[in-house]
């Protein structure tokens, strides 16, 4: 017979489930705590050293726009400085000693010879000197006429100062002798495929292109004008010029003859350089 295992009330109790909790959660009671001065300490250096990169960044582009600036309109490593030949006199050729009877005079001529040589040769370098230096302050004065576009067109460093814009030497030349280069940088800047032409041109063909431009830009008033206007042709006859008049009609500088457009180019303040 088996024994029957009778449980004690206690034991019951023991092995009962646990009761859930029908009730709200107790709510934990959260305290503030102030913050880690050290941690608070490195946040505030690392957010003063992001700013102080960021000044820096700033600085460093504004210095390479403004080196940009400066160095455009200069002739680089890879373009040919605009220079004009040096001319000078003629030496002649060098004494010699066979057409010579007299020893001498052979060597009378031979001092002067080299003493020529060494004057011409010195005159010559003075020249060149000078004509650098000539170079460099048109240039200088270009950079500085040029600088007025940044501040008169709000796009002029992506519009004039564009690589596809092609700025030759000869281009430079003529924007040396105008009194508004900046309008004209503008104008080829947005206009590229003139700047094209422009820059394929003979150097009097692209003074005259860059004068008609220059004037047009004046007609407008200091606005961009329109590429290449075209003059209506109508078959009336041209206007009489009365007897006696004083007025001066303007002509167009790509119909002007050599012998005009340099008179043309004096009324407009130009010298040669």
């Amino acid at each position: 017979m088996v024994d029957e295992i009778v449980a004690t009330p206690a034991e019951i109790i023991e092995s009962a489930p646990a009761p859930i909790p029908t009730g709200p959660e107790p709510i934990e009671e959260k305290i503030d705590t102030p913050p880690d001065p050290a941690a608070l300490k490195a946040e505030v250096e690392r957010l003063e050293a992001v700013r102080k990169k960021a000044e820096e960044d700033a600085r460093y582009w504004r210095q390479e726009k403004a080196r940009a600036r400066r160095e455009y309109f200069t002739p680089g490593k890879d373009q040919e400085k605009p220079q004009q030949a040096v001319p000078g006199p003629s030496i002649g050729a060098e004494p010699n000693k066979d057409d010579f009877d007299d020893y001498e005079k052979y060597l009378d001529a031979k001092i002067a010879f080299e003493t020529t040589k060494a004057r011409i040769s010195w005159e010559r370098e003075q020249a060149r000197k000078t004509q650098e230096i000539e170079i460099q302050q048109k240039m200088t004065k270009l950079q500085e006429k040029i600088s007025l576009g940044f501040v008169e067109y709000p796009d002029f460093e992506e519009v004039a100062m564009n690589e596809q814009v092609p700025i030759t030497p000869m281009v430079m030349e003529a924007l040396a002798e105008s009194d508004n280069p900046h309008k004209i940088a503008y104008y080829l800047g947005k206009n590229r495929a003139e700047a094209i032409q422009i820059s394929r041109m003979t150097p009097i063909q692209a003074a005259r292109a860059l004068a008609r431009i220059e004037m047009e830009i004046a007609k407008a008033g200091g606005g961009s004008p329109s590429p290449n206007p075209q003059k209506t042709v109508t078959g009336a006859p041209p206007p009489i010029k009365p007897s006696g008049s004083t007025h001066v009609v303007s002509k167009d500088p790509d119909k002007m003859s050599q012998r005009e457009y340099e008179e043309w180019r004096k009324t407009q303040g130009a010298r040669r350089f």
